[in-house]
């Protein structure tokens, strides 16, 4: 009953004409991994609710791993994530407690616990075992070795409990939080590699 509430005052105060006006971002129809393996900035492409954002940093690989799997650090370092706790660790496998808020939450405080596998200095793959208004999730990280340093990659899939009418709302606005995102890593890696 809160939550449907809760969605029809986002509704009331957005006007239908707003919404509607905003578009999905579409992307680049060239491959993303080699715009990405040359670009600084990030690139961002998004097909049916999968969302790929790379960025190339002047880092070695290894550098790109640490920063990435330092959970407890990176993440609240993120503009969206306020909160990351590893709640346990066996091996590859290990289970993160997150808090986010973010215009794309519209405001609301998100919990999730995440299910992570690590593939060792080269992959994170992970997926949402339960969550606040969260259908699904799920992504990895790739980092790839290229000239000069490393292509991060990540790609995640998300289907929150929100209107279909504010879906594009909600896409645009993750997107360009996940665009801050990438720059953010890339800043947290450069510093670690002076």
């Amino acid at each position: 009953v809160m939550k449907v509430g809760f969605w029809h005052e986002i509704l009331r105060r957005t006007s239908l004409t707003g919404v509607l006006s905003l578009g999905l971002i579409v992307g680049l129809p060239s491959s993303i991994g080699s715009l990405a393996a040359q670009s600084t900035t990030p690139v961002i492409e998004s097909i049916e609710g999968l969302t790929t954002a790379s960025i190339f940093i002047s880092v070695t690989p290894e550098r790109a791993w640490e920063v990435l799997t330092d959970y407890e650090i990176t993440g609240p370092a993120m503009p969206d994530i306020k909160f990351a706790k590893v709640i346990s660790r066996q091996g590859k496998r290990i289970k993160l407690s997150q808090t986010y808020q973010a215009p794309y939450t519209f405001g609301l405080k998100i919990y999730a616990l995440l299910e992570i596998e690590e593939i060792p200095k080269t992959q994170i793959n992970y997926k949402i075992l339960r969550g606040d208004l969260i259908r699904s999730l799920s992504g990895s990280w790739t980092i790839i070795p290229v000239q000069g340093g490393t292509l991060v990659r990540h790609r995640i899939e998300v289907e929150p409990e929100i209107p279909q009418i504010l879906r594009p709302v909600f896409l645009e606005l993750s997107q360009e939080n996940l665009g801050q995102s990438m720059l953010i890593l890339r800043r947290l890696m450069l510093e670690r590699a002076s």
